[in-house]
């Protein structure tokens, strides 16, 4: 014979129970530890994202995408793809970072509080980076030694051509700087 309260347990409906965290209900399942039938674990949500919080407040708020973009000067494409949390269309961190931080002002969140949650979030979805692997050139691609050496004269002989323009030594004919310089080496020897 059963109690009255034993039939009370034997007919009650499962039931769902909180606290679905590693020590509740979903944990205890989760590490094998049996649940009594008349209890079943439920999923636990995940938390929001900044995208889906910029949204939740543009609405509570009233407003459009186009008016939140008229009022933060920020194109609606850029504001859509933050509500999304679409990080890969959005541009380098710091433009994103002012976009958030506008867009949380204008809807009434913390600016600085959004721009750190983005800065966690963005750093999630980054990938890693990949590695580009460096192959040594091909010999078959260098230029010839021949053609280097005439490219170091060619070069050589160009600055030696500019730096006696420089100094003026075209500026009067040959034979009138020899015959200067002969006059100047007799006069200075004497």
């Amino acid at each position: 014979m059963t109690s009255p309260g034993e039939r009370r347990a034997e007919q009650a409906e499962p039931r769902d129970v909180g606290g679905g965290g590693p020590a509740g209900v979903a944990g205890a399942e989760a590490s094998g530890i049996p649940l009594p039938d008349n209890v079943r674990p439920f999923p636990v949500p995940e938390p929001a994202t900044l995208g889906a919080d910029l949204r939740r407040a543009r609405e509570q708020a009233g407003l459009s995408l186009a008016e939140v973009a008229e009022r933060t000067k920020v194109r609606p494409g850029i504001l859509a793809s933050l509500e999304a949390d679409a990080h890969e269309r959005l541009p380098a961190m710091t433009y994103a970072l002012g976009f958030v931080k506008a867009y949380a002002r204008t809807v009434g969140l913390d600016p600085e509080d959004a721009a750190e949650r983005f800065r966690r979030e963005a750093r999630r979805a980054e990938p890693p980076p990949s590695v580009i692997e460096v192959e040594p050139l091909d010999a078959r691609r260098l230029p010839g030694r021949p053609l280097v050496i005439a490219s170091v004269v060619g070069v050589a002989a160009l600055l030696g051509l500019l730096a006696a323009v420089g100094l003026g030594l075209f500026d009067e004919p040959l034979p009138d700087i020899i015959m200067k310089y002969v006059i100047q080496t007799i006069i200075s020897n004497h």
